[in-house]
């Protein structure tokens, strides 16, 4: 198996380790490298050889191209040794009375050259991927052998030539077991990626929420205290001037938890943060800090700006008030502090804007 069409997983390793590593798309065999960009076009088998492999000897290669999502994966490779099998049908054969030659295209890659210039008895095999020329003449040449041999010669020639079509059959029927085998193969890594990737989509939703979390009030929605100063110290060190920071309590929380339970005042302080939300602009951090306590950042909003800020927030909340049957009107008390510029850090301005929202409460 080749991915990226470097060979990476060869069996048997034995007599093959010149084979592990290999880049087949880089290959200088034009052979190769024609078999390699027509599997990857046609995403089909195809065989190719014999010629001389690598690791040494004649071989019959077929190759399948695997896609993985419809992008190109690797390569799936069988190599069929030819020396055995040349053994098998008897070519190497000493004590043979025939010479026998093989030919693919104007290359012999069995038996010797000058034999395709004798006017042997020849026949083409074709096969998935190619074909080859067998050949043969008598080893006392025609003149002294036709006569007593030449039945016995087409004997012998035919049964070699249908032993090798029975080795193209096998070769055929090996490409679509092939096929077959790497087809179920690549429905199962279809499968595996399918699941990968649901887990790779749970675990970012998990991710986005946990981190969500972290950053937000649950109830409210709002941005939590933690996030609030984080922003503090991002904008500390920003120099857009003039940031006002606006701090506000929701009146009168306890007396409803007291006497109407935890979930009336946990709407009261929903309703709190609604109206907050209406009222902020976009660019504006409001944030949760505490049970009745809220903290908005205005980035460059002067003292004139958040004045009316915090008219219209009156406003609203009024309007809130005439609309809803509540069992006490929401009431909120506020202080606020302008940072002009880099004199003040913005902790002393937040705990100037709680110092005044103290004395606002107080006075009621």
């Amino acid at each position: 198996m080749a991915p990226e069409g470097v060979n990476k997983y060869v069996y048997p390793i034995k007599n093959n380790k010149e084979a592990v590593g290999h880049n087949l798309l880089e290959d200088k065999r034009p052979e190769v490298r024609k078999a390699v960009n027509e599997t990857i076009d046609s995403k089909k088998p195809v065989a190719s050889g014999p010629y001389k492999l690598r690791q040494g000897g004649d071989g019959i290669i077929l190759r399948k191209a695997i896609y993985k999502n419809n992008n190109f994966w690797g390569l799936v490779t069988m190599a069929l040794d030819m020396s055995p099998i040349y053994e098998y049908v008897k070519l190497k054969n000493e004590n043979s009375s025939l010479k026998i030659a093989l030919k693919r295209k104007e290359e012999v890659f069995f038996g010797e050259n000058n034999i395709f210039e004798k006017n042997p008895v020849n026949l083409t095999l074709s096969y998935q991927g190619g074909k080859f020329i067998i050949a043969g003449i008598p080893n006392k040449g025609w003149n002294e052998s036709i006569e007593n041999n030449l039945i016995m010669f087409r004997k012998v020639l035919f049964g070699i030539i249908f032993l090798l079509a029975i080795i193209t059959y096998i070769l055929s029927y090996r490409s679509f077991k092939v096929q077959a085998l790497v087809e179920n193969k690549t429905k199962h890594l279809k499968e595996m990626n399918s699941l990968m990737q649901e887990k790779e989509r749970i675990i970012t939703e998990e991710k986005n929420n946990i981190e969500y979390l972290s950053l937000h009030d649950y109830i409210t929605g709002l941005y939590n205290r933690r996030y609030f100063e984080n922003e503090l110290k991002r904008l500390e060190s920003s120099r857009k001037y003039p940031i006002t920071i606006v701090i506000i309590d929701l009146d009168g929380l306890k007396v409803i938890n007291d006497n109407y339970g935890h979930k009336m005042g946990d709407q009261y302080i929903i309703n709190t943060a609604e109206i907050l939300k209406s009222t902020a602009r976009t660019e504006d951090i409001i944030a949760r800090i505490g049970g009745d306590e809220f903290a908005i950042i205005l980035p460059t909003t002067n003292h004139k700006e958040v004045e009316n800020f915090c008219q219209r927030l009156q406003q609203n909340i009024n309007e809130f008030n005439k609309g809803e049957k509540l069992v006490k009107p929401l009431s909120i008390s506020l202080g606020f502090e302008v940072m002009e510029d880099s004199q003040q850090s913005l902790s002393e301005v937040f705990n100037k804007a709680d110092q005044k929202m103290y004395i606002n409460k107080g006075r009621k």
